[in-house]
């Protein structure tokens, strides 16, 4: 009788035990979220912050905080930041260097950076400016893709290094951080389209430039596998809620906002989503 209770005393204190019980530590306790508009949730409310940044309290980096119940969170996304803004101010907004916020004990950082180095706002006022006049065909397309050289995937993979750069230099001022590079969501659709008023692109142009989105993730994903960080996929989940799409549908918003968010950015359905792949490449259910 004695053996049994013994017994029935040490599976009970083994159970309190058992990794992923529902009161297990949190694996993450410091956190640390980069990056520009696009991460920062530019027009969703509630506004936090210096209102310069247009920064959310529910953009992606907080909703992933609260669901994974981080002790010390800190958000210095803002719009319009770039990769050399990591390392010195933003006079524009008049925000100190990003990197100022890393820690040698910052166990984890998520980076939403790249779009606003590329280039590409130029390349899409000019296949807007193009459509307005030219509404069905690939004009655009046909124009940066004269003599055989696709001039605007050049621009965008001509940022590989700065992005190199900058993870190296997050490893630096936090080495015991696990760092995820979150990509960009798919705000185009990838098939011929009309889209106006929400977007004044040629209808044949739509894969083009859906693609160059694409081909942005794929200079993020490389550049995450050669410099010891983890790349996050949140274009392929939203695929089909592009901004071209119903109410009901879309994650992100055109000239004509219908959910609360900045033109062209993801919405809050679109920062519930990139929350939710963040969390999945974490492994915590």
């Amino acid at each position: 009788m004695r053996c049994i209770s013994v017994l029935v005393t040490f599976v009970a204190v083994m159970g309190l035990v058992v990794p992923g019980s529902a009161d297990a530590v949190p694996a993450h306790t410091s956190y640390v979220a980069l990056g520009d508009s696009y991460a920062s949730g530019a027009g969703i409310p509630p506004a936090v912050g210096d209102p310069r940044c247009t920064r959310s309290g529910d953009d992606y980096p907080s909703l992933t905080a609260r669901a994974l119940g981080v002790a010390n969170f800190t958000d210095v996304t803002c719009t319009s930041a770039q990769l050399v803004n990591m390392a010195a101010p933003q006079p524009a907004t008049g925000q100190p260097a990003q990197f100022d916020a890393l820690k040698p004990d910052t166990d984890l950082v998520t980076v939403g950076m790249g779009l606003n180095d590329s280039n590409l706002f130029p390349v899409l006022s000019l296949c807007t400016a193009i459509g307005v006049f030219f509404p069905d065909g690939a004009p655009c397309t046909v124009l940066l893709n004269l003599f055989g050289f696709d001039y605007a995937a050049g621009l965008v993979t001509s940022e590989a290094p700065g992005i190199g750069a900058m993870l190296q230099g997050i490893h630096q001022r936090s080495p015991r951080a696990k760092v995820l590079v979150v990509g960009l969501p798919s705000f185009l659709p990838e098939v011929p389209t009309q889209c106006r008023p929400q977007a004044i692109f040629s209808t044949g142009d739509m894969p083009y430039l859906s693609g160059l989105i694409r081909t942005m993730n794929e200079v993020l994903r490389d550049q995450a596998q050669r410099n010891g960080a983890s790349y996050v996929d949140v274009y392929s989940s939203s695929v089909g809620h592009d901004m071209c799409q119903p109410d009901d549908r879309k994650w992100a918003e055109g000239l004509f906002p219908t959910h609360p968010a900045a033109v062209s950015h993801p919405n809050l359905f679109g920062m519930e989503n990139e929350s939710a792949q963040v969390v999945a490449a974490l492994g915590v259910s």
